[in-house]
Parts: structure tokens; sequence; C-alpha cells
């Protein structure tokens, strides 16, 4: 299979005046973290923030290089090579709320994004997901629907798209997709996460049947599928906003094997090893408010049962949680994201078990947050991007201290760290939603971020991405837009982002 890059999407907070934004801020994936590095901290009292560099003489702007002739409601990205030419192409999934929306393929054609197909079918998309269904070497595309619509899939015959299924299910609104081998026959199974009842396709030499339904109606966020029994087999975590629940995989029969006692409003979860007994157990970010107070909690994998390790003694509205090892000890640490004006934390594990041992003096409303080693010493450093000025924590040796808060005030929906100017640092792409807001770039001058670039025009952005789409060697940016705007996609010439 053909690599591909998606578009993440990042929960706003609940103060934001569009109502449609709801839809789009739901439960993160739960994703497998193993290491993905992280942030730094025990440092209470930050540094001031540092002066900005003076613009070069010669500064490279982005320029835009494409926007889509179609003025949709996005709500979901995919890059994949579909034609197998070796670059990049575009699925976008589209809300269809005028009912005029189909989703869309755009083709890259040598670097210029033509439309080649539109759906017949007029959807109410929410997830997007590539998958060589049929084993004959290309990408197929599976389309999760809402409002009594089917989900379907789309066969590629040779780079032609065909609806081969439509599922006779449309009980459900599906808020996720996740395609994998269940069953261990060498080939994709789909795995369906429903406001509803969340249900298993399994493919039977290239026909998808319903093997498992969930007997319970849940409201559903996200699945995703882990080896947590260390079994050989593919098991399924399922996110509900009220409690989480583990089917495992016994030769093929998802069996319930767990279910939190908690009942949350859960935003982001996050796999991670945090005792180092060799199996993943799960981090927990909820929802919380006055009326509804909800710590962030620790389920530990004990030989395949979750157990409750840890509440938080803070209950903050969490909008994200990461594991990594900020401070070098061999255990991994946890950083949580917060909005609602309350401080973000970072949780020291000591031997197995957590410890408050940071929060910013800065309190903002965070929907967003990256890591990257922005001044290349070799630990990782922090990026939050709020509703206001976006921070950067630098690590320094397992403390972190404020380097820099951008002048402008955004409302921030998505990070990117890329080294587009090919310096060997890294730069920051911000995408931002709101009236009269550009997206934005931070070019990164020796561990000093500048604003490099803003856009010509200002979109409502919620999500970009870095990719090589024309194959050149250097990151160009894709940008998906909600709406009704287009979506657009910066070609970088020799560090000049151009509208392709």
């Amino acid at each position: 299979m053909s690599p591909l890059q998606t578009f993440p999407q990042t929960k706003e907070p609940k103060s934001t005046h569009h109502p449609l934004h709801s839809l789009r801020w739901i439960l993160r994936l739960i994703v497998l973290c193993l290491g993905s590095g992280l942030l730094a901290a025990a440092a209470e009292t930050p540094a001031a923030a540092q002066p900005p560099l003076p613009a070069r003489a010669a500064a490279e702007p982005f320029t835009l290089a494409w926007s889509s002739a179609e003025r949709d409601s996005t709500t979901s990205l995919a890059w994949g090579d579909y034609d197998n030419d070796g670059d990049l192409d575009l699925a976008v999934g589209n809300g269809s709320e005028s009912d005029i929306q189909p989703n869309r393929l755009y083709r890259n054609d040598g670097g210029t994004l033509t439309l080649a197909w539109s759906a017949d079918e007029i959807d109410s998309t929410n997830s997007l997901a590539w998958g060589d269904y049929d084993s004959d070497g290309d990408l197929d595309l599976a389309v999760g629907n809402s409002e009594g619509q089917p989900n379907r899939l789309y066969r590629n015959d040779s780079g032609t798209f065909t609806l081969i299924w439509s599922a006779d299910e449309t009980d459900s609104t599906t808020r996720s997709l996740a395609w994998g081998d269940y069953d261990g026959d060498g080939d994709l199974d789909l795995a369906v996460g429903n406001y509803g009842y969340s249900r298993l396709y399994r493919n039977d030499g290239g026909v998808l049947i319903l093997a498992w339904s969930d007997v319970e109606l849940n409201w559903i966020q996200s699945v995703a599928w882990g080896d947590y029994d260390s079994d050989g087999d593919l098991d399924l975590a399922v996110g509900n906003d009220g409690y989480h629940q583990l089917y495992r995989n016994d030769g093929g029969t998802l069996i319930l094997a767990w279910s939190s006692e908690e009942r949350d409003l859960t935003t982001s979860v996050a796999w991670g090893d945090y005792d180092n007994d060799g199996d993943l157990d799960l981090a927990v970010g909820n929802e919380s408010d006055s009326y509804n107070p909800q710590p962030n909690r620790l389920y530990r994998n004990d030989g395949g049962t979750l157990i409750l390790a840890w509440s938080s003694t803070e209950t903050d509205n969490t909008t994200s949680v990461a594991w990594g090892d900020y401070d070098g000890d061999g255990d991994l640490d946890l950083a949580v994201g917060n909005t609602g004006y309350e401080p973000n934390r970072l949780y020291r594990n000591d031997g197995g078990t957590l410890n408050l041992a940071w929060w910013p003096a800065e309190m903002g409303s965070t929907t967003s947050v990256a890591w990257g080693d922005y001044d290349g010493d070799g630990d990782i450093d922090l990026v939050v991007g709020n509703h206001g000025p976006n921070n950067l924590y630098r690590n320094d040796g397992g403390t972190l201290t404020l380097a820099w808060s951008s002048n402008e005030i955004d409302n921030t929906t998505s990070l990117a760290w890329g080294d587009y100017d090919s310096d060997g640092d890294l730069d920051l792409a911000v995408g931002n939603n709101g009236d009269g807001q550009h997206n934005r770039l931070y070019r990164n001058d020796g561990g000093m971020l500048t604003l490099a670039w803003s856009s010509n025009r200002w979109d409502y952005t919620n999500s970009v991405a870095w990719g090589d789409y024309d194959g050149d060697g250097d990151l160009d940016l894709a940008v998906g837009n909600d709406y009704g705007q287009s979506n657009r996609l910066y070609r970088n010439e020799g560090g000049t982002l151009t509208l392709a």
C-alpha cells in the first residue's frame, strides 16, 4: 500500500460562535504513541518571551498555489496515491449541508491538482479512510456518513472509482473508520464507530459482510485497532461520550473485555506503556465544567485487564493528552492541554506514579499541541495553539521555559512542524479559524521563530499538513477549510509557496 498522509482535527472550545464547529471537534482517534516524545517541565516561572529577529532581506513568503473551484463544506481530508504515479492525490469529504456537495477526488498531475472525480451520491460525510481492501495494489476509499445515509466503499479500478458497497445499516451516525486485518486472513476489515451501534465488517474475498454489531446504543467518538494483549491479533478500543470499552479479539471473535466504570465526557485518549511492563496503558482526557467536574484518568493494563490507576486531582476542561519522556528518565510522562482558560499541565511519571510537575503561568484556551525539537538540542519542545497568542515552551534539560509567544492573536485550530526551507530546523505552520484571520508560517532562524508568511486571504481553517506533493524534495502545505471555502494547496518552490 502506498504511504499516505491525513489531516488531523482538533477540538475547539465551547466558546466558539460557530454552531457547526461542534461537529468538527469529535474525539480524536486513539493513537499508539509508545515513545512519541514530548515536553519538559518543572519550571513554574516562565522566562520572558524572546524578541523576534528582524525579517531577512530576502524573505521567502508563501504564495497560494491552488484553490478548489468548488465551494464545499469540507469535514475531512486524506492524502493517498490512488493512481500509483508516485505523487499524492487528495480525497475530500464534504458535509453537504446544502444537499449539493458530493465528495471529491483531486488528482495530482505533476504538481497540479485537477478535479478527477465527484461522487454521484450526495452524502453528509464525517470521515474518510484509504485502504487496499481488495488487495489489487491500489487504494480504495471508505466513507463514513451520517443523517440516515449509509457508509460506502468505492473500489479503485485502475484509477476509476466505482461504488461497490453501501451498508444496509443506516440507523447510526458514523464518527470514525479504521481498517485492520482483525481475522488474520491477509485482507483489510473495516471497523466503524457510530453515534448508535458500532459495527465490524469482515472482508471475505473482497466482499464486506457485517460480522459484529455492538449490542449497546452508544455515543462513540473514536475506534482504533491495537494488539493490547500481545497475542498476535488486533483488538478494538472504543471511546464514548460516557464510558470506554475494549473488545478482545479471540480468534476472530470480538468479546467485550472491559468497560470503564467511570462515565466521562472524553475528548482525547492516548496509549502508552507508562509502567514499562511491555503492554499498553490508556490515558484519558475529559471535558469538565462547574456542573459536571471530571478528572482525567489513567487505566493500567495488568495482563490484559484495564484497571483505574489514577485520576487527576484537577478537573480541567481537557482537549488533548500526550505521552512522552520529557525528563529523559526512561518512562513516559503525561502532558495535558486544556481550554476554558485553565492552565495546561505536565504530570511527571515517578516510578509509575503521576505527579503534577508543571503548569504555565499563561492560561488560555488551548485547542492543539505539537511536539518537535525546534532548537536541535535532542529533547522535545512543546508548541501550544490557542485562541489567543500561541506559545512555544523550550525544554532546557527537563525544564519547560516560555521561549516565544506570537504577536498575532488568532483562533488557532491546527499546528504542523516541518522544515519548509530545508535548513535543518523545524518551522511552524499555523491554521486559524475566524473572521479576518490568516493562516501563518513562522520560520525558525537558529531557534527563533519569525513570522515569514501570512496567507493573502482569510479562511475558516480546520487543518494544515505538510507533504511533498510534487516530489521535488521540499515540503508543500495543504489547508482544509470549512463553511463553503475552497481547500488550498501551497506549492513550495525553493522556499516560496505558490498556489498550485
